[in-house]
């Protein structure tokens, strides 16, 4: 028995009067109605008149349920067939309409599993919902030339090979002709204005549709999952292509979406897999979540600047496009557009751009982008893993950058920033907030081996330093307060680093994978160090703290070596036998002689310090004993058991002080 949609017909008993085989009853104007057939079926010819009256309707489930019944027969005096007429007569094989029917009611031959064929006269004007719903071996039917509605779920699993259209219909019902296996061609008249959702979902083999101009709107999964269409043409009239409508139609080779539309729906062509190009006509205003998503054929995109809106994740695995313009009035590219598409090389961003989102051309292959004044946002790791990327140039209207952005662009060597822009500045291509007291990145490919922080930086943000496998040593500055997440990831040139007094916090992962570090110091203002700070620093064999025992995170010193050992001053406070799972050991200040220095000729102040040889030696300076906190102005080993050093800073210095610690 076939199930009714949705739909639960009222088949109740009524008064009524007997005929033959058919229970009737008669209307307030004089005409005959056929309630209920009692007779043991076969092929029935329904009476044009009863009495003398016409037999004007075939009432809600007349018929319904009678197994017996092969054939019907209805006259030329019937202008309507009831909700369920005959639902479920499941040896029905003939229908013979009368030329004056007018309209089909809803499931009325729902579930006739029996019918191969049948012949909509011109009279009829709608074909209700569901009303051939899963008559599974209909291979044939012609549509009269007044239908105006094809309801809902009307042909539903139906098996139908070929279907036209008449020209007086507008409304192709949702899920129209769903699941129509055998639908092979498909013939729309000229005055359909809308496609449901779902109308031809999952009509396999369907070759090629073309949609007239009087189309307004293709319905969400209207013709998704047919996979047989390799020719799609879209009429001029057309307003919106809804969500998932061409989703999977992976045998289109092009398509034209034309400047009527206002919105190209989420996932509307989603793998869509040989599609190898694409027009967007001027006037398209949106293109949705995922329209394009996993187009594997697609090789380049133009966006016209009538798009205002690029959806999240809308050309994601795209991975043969290779050039993509996005037009001058696009607002705003959403999270994950562009992602994955490695073939890419080639962007070219409009002037109206305001954000570009989070992932948004993660993994692609560009080789330089000028972000233009208008962009205000860039999301978190919107150009990561673009390993070809050698420059950007970001424009003066700037606001904000996520974490991220520029990650794993190991080509990276330069970064500049307009001038005019108020909130980053750029020094040597090299990226910092506006006031220089945070660097944001360091480009990963700048060939230098040494770097200096300037001394007004505050802040290493998260992943400044990633991937900077050039550098060999960075000097750190004596206003650092925090160190970000990542900030020195994957640094497989450094060796050592000293960390100074001024620091407090060391942020999660932040010296992850330096497998060349062998020693690092820490200064005494440390508060914390977080999970993963040194993982798998596979050389680290020291640490040396000034300071009290820090907070530490969890896995700290996760794959460093066996030996790795902690060393503490004595005096310090809350060190115990371990420090993140590592053997503690404490320390005494080795002993120095100091012997001042002054050069006559450019005034400069110095130091010779003595001690024992190789003694890891930490200089600190202040100029008001009283007011001043020491900072460290130099870090070294006392190599062959002396060194000289000289402050650069001496001369502007009307009194300087001086500490040497010899750890």
């Amino acid at each position: 028995m076939a199930l009714f949609a949705g739909l639960m017909l009222l088949c109740n008993a009524i008064h009524s009067a007997q005929y033959g085989d058919f229970t009737y009853k008669e209307t307030t104007n004089g005409w005959i109605e056929i309630t209920t057939y009692t007779g043991s079926g076969g092929n029935v010819t329904i009476p044009d008149t009863i009495e003398g009256k016409p037999v004007k309707y075939i009432g809600n489930c007349a018929f319904s349920n009678v197994f017996e019944l092969t054939g019907i027969v209805i006259p030329e005096s019937v202008e309507a067939i009831g909700d369920g007429a005959f639902a479920d007569c499941e040896n029905l094989s003939s229908v013979s309409l009368g030329n004056n029917v007018r309209s089909i009611g809803k499931n009325a031959f729902d579930g006739c599993i029996s019918l191969t064929n049948i012949v909509i006269p011109n009279s009829v004007e709608i074909i209700d919902d569901e009303a051939f719903y899963w008559c599974q071996n209909l291979i044939f039917i012609r549509i009269g030339n007044s239908v105006t509605n094809i309801g809902a779920y009307a042909f539903y699993l139906c098996a139908l090979t070929n279907i036209v259209i008449p020209e007086n219909v507008q409304v192709i019902g949702n899920s129209a002709f769903r699941y129509c296996y055998n639908l092979s061609s498909v013939t729309l008249g000229n005055k359909v204005k809308y496609i449901g959702n779902y109308a031809f979902y999952y009509c396999s083999k369907i070759a090629e549709i073309s949609i007239p101009d009087s189309v307004e709107v293709i319905g969400d999964n209207a013709f998704a999952h047919c996979a047989g269409l390799t020719n799609v043409s879209l009429g001029n009239s057309l307003k919106y292509i809804g969500n998932y409508a061409f989703n999977e139609c992976e045998n289109i080779p092009y398509i034209t979406i034309p400047g009527s539309v206002e919105t190209i729906g989420d996932w509307a062509f989603e793998s869509c897999q040989g599609l190898t190009s694409v027009t967007i006509e001027n006037g398209v205003k949106s293109i949705g979540s995922g329209a394009f998503y996993y187009c594997t054929g697609l090789t380049n995109i133009i966006i016209p600047d009538s798009v205002e809106n690029i959806g999240n994740k809308a050309f994601q695995y795209c991975r043969s496009l290779t050039t993509a313009t996005i037009g001058n009035g696009v607002i705003s590219i959403g999270d994950y557009a562009f992602y994955d598409c490695r073939p890419l090389t080639s962007l070219v961003l409009g002037n109206k751009v305001k954000s570009i989102g989070s992932y948004s051309f993660y993994n692609c292959s560009i080789t330089n982008i000028v972000i233009p004044d208008s962009v205000e946002t860039i999301g978190d790791s919107a150009f990561d893993d673009c390993d070809n990327l050698t420059s950007v140039s970001i424009g003066s209207g700037l606001q904000y950058i996520g974490n991220g952005v520029f990650s794993w662009c190991i080509s990276l060597s330069e970064i500049n920033v307009n001038p005019a822009n108020p909130n980053f500045s750029s020094v040597d291509g090299i990226l910092f907030n506006s006031n220089k007291t945070m660097i944001i990145r360091y480009p990963p490919a700048k060939p230098d081996t040494n770097y200096v922080i300037p001394d007004n930086v505050e802040i290493i943000g998260d992943g400044a330093f990633e991937y900077c496998g050039n550098l060999t040593s960075v000097k750190l500055g004596n206003k650092i307060k925090y160190i970000g997440k990542k900030a020195f990831n994957n640094c497989g040139g450094l060796s050592s680093i000293v960390i100074p007094d001024s620091i407090e916090v060391i942020g999660d992962s932040a010296f992850w994978w330096c497998n060349k570090l062998t020693s690092v110091r820490i200064g005494s203002e440390i508060k914390s160090i977080g999970n993963y700070a040194f993982y798998y620093c596979s050389s680290l064999v020291e640490i040396y703290f000034r300071g009290n025992a820090p907070l530490v995170g969890n896995y700290v010193f996760y794959g460093c070596p066996a030996e790795l050992t902690v060393y503490y001053y004595v005096g310090t406070s809350g060190w115990e036998e371990t420090f993140g799972g590592r053997p503690t050991a404490a320390l005494t200040p080795a002993p120095l002689t100091v012997i001042p220095l002054y050069d006559y000729q450019t005034k400069i102040f110095g130091l010779r310090i003595t001690g024992e040889p190789n003694v890891p030696v930490t200089i600190t300076a202040k100029n008001n004993i009283a007011l001043d906190t020491w900072k460290t102005i130099y870090t070294t080993n006392l190599t062959g058991g002396q060194i000289e050093f000289y402050d650069p800073d001496s001369p502007k210095h009307s009194m300087r002080f001086y500490r040497v610690l010899g750890f």
